[in-house]
């Protein structure tokens, strides 16, 4: 059907928007930049509605974002390359599994090279570059280790000052 504004609905006879297509609109396609675009099961933005949502750069409150959102209480994100192979997974609960479907922890590495890279991007020729790792118990007090001008250095802090405990200089040996 098309409406005379222009609307066209497949299998839905009141179709909101310029393509709805499914009875309450599986595929609902925005109408102007502050609208938006869900493929789900159903046309609405609501809590139930397992989607995938794009958001107009001017609509209120969500500008400009893409939503991927999983309903069911087990519901997670996956991220499939060659076609089946799963790369990386969330949870439901939030956490990140990259070689796993089954992330234990926050972030979880799995794979026989399971290594993690942080690099410093800034140019060659800057001074002090540096890499840290800071380990935060939410109590005021963290370690951090730090890869700094040709050094590893562990450090402490209470939620006071900052001090070395342990500095490993990788030009003198």
């Amino acid at each position: 059907i098309i409406t005379p504004t222009g609307n066209i609905g497949i299998g839905t006879p009141t179709p909101n928007n310029i393509l709805q297509i499914g009875n309450a609109g599986r595929l609902r396609i925005a109408n102007n930049i502050s609208d938006y675009t869900i493929i789900g099961t159903a046309d609405t933005d609501d809590t139930t509605n397992t989607k995938i949502e794009l958001s107009g750069n001017t609509r209120s409150g969500t500008a400009g974002n893409i939503s991927y959102v999983a309903t069911n209480t087990d519901g997670y994100h996956k991220f499939i390359t060659n076609s089946t192979a799963e790369r990386v997974r969330i949870t439901a609960s939030g956490n990140v599994g990259i070689g796993t479907t089954n992330p234990s922890q926050l972030l979880t590495l799995y794979g026989n090279n399971a290594g993690l890279k942080i690099r410093n991007s800034a140019e060659t020729t800057v001074a002090n570059k540096s890499v840290a790792i800071n380990l935060d118990n939410g109590n005021n007090d963290e370690w951090i280790i730090d890869n700094s001008n040709s050094s590893l250095a562990f450090a402490y802090n209470d939620g006071l000052a900052t001090s070395n405990r342990m500095i490993i200089d990788g030009v003198s040996g």
